[in-house]
């Protein structure tokens, strides 16, 4: 009976010693994937976030410009209809930070992985080949993730002046004077689409990085 018992308390010992060992390895092919997997799922989504931005801020300069560009504007329509659709801009441009902190992060732990994966490996010349393949896709990452924060960054400050217009708006319905100032309008969703298309660089940029 003792023996038997002994027996079946070496059995447990070595089977939750085998289970602990599999749950430390970091390094499974299905723990590797999800790496890839979640850098991918940030990048569709910047990308869906990336879109919902431009159509926003689209859609808020074309209808208050045909408005304005009446013979007798609306001032007052025209600064409700500016009001409601920039603040949706505005909404959808928070949720773009968002997700570009979120590709950010996931990048990061995608090419830790990467190096982690790298220097687990024996042979220094096989070692070597990898930290060059790693090093090249890092670095034009890198480039395009920059120019895509300054680009954010940009486009921080055309939401600023998207809120500024709508006070020029608000004071030009109080005076109830025909106030235009289409030319801003138009700055503003030029730049806006110039940057947007710019962020679009990342989006590509990632899609290489997910080899299927």
């Amino acid at each position: 009976m003792k023996f038997k018992a002994l027996l079946s308390l070496v059995l447990l010992f070595c089977f939750l010693f085998f289970i602990g060992c599999q749950e430390k390895n970091p390094l499974s092919s299905r723990t590797v994937i999800e790496y890839g997997d979640n850098l991918e799922d940030a990048i569709n989504e910047f990308e869906d976030s990336r879109t919902e931005v431009s159509k926003s801020i689209s859609q808020s300069t074309t209808i208050v410009n045909e408005t304005l560009s009446d013979d007798s504007p609306n001032i007052r329509q025209a600064s409700q209809d500016w009001e409601r659709d920039w603040n949706n801009a505005n909404n959808e441009f928070n949720h773009l930070e968002t997700t570009f902190s979120t590709v950010g992060t996931t990048s990061k732990a995608y090419f830790d992985k990467l190096t982690e994966i790298q220097m687990g490996i024996q042979n220094k010349q096989l070692q070597r080949s990898e930290e060059k393949k790693n090093k090249e896709i890092k670095d034009s990452w890198t480039k395009a993730y920059t120019e895509a924060s300054q680009s954010i960054q940009n486009l921080k400050a055309i939401i600023s002046d998207g809120n500024d217009f709508h006070k020029v708006l608000l004071g030009a319905s109080l005076r109830e004077k025909l106030v235009k100032n289409i030319d801003e309008l138009n700055k503003i969703s030029q730049k806006s689409d110039i940057l947007l298309k710019k962020l679009k660089k990342l989006t590509i940029e990632g899609k290489k990085l997910i080899v299927k």
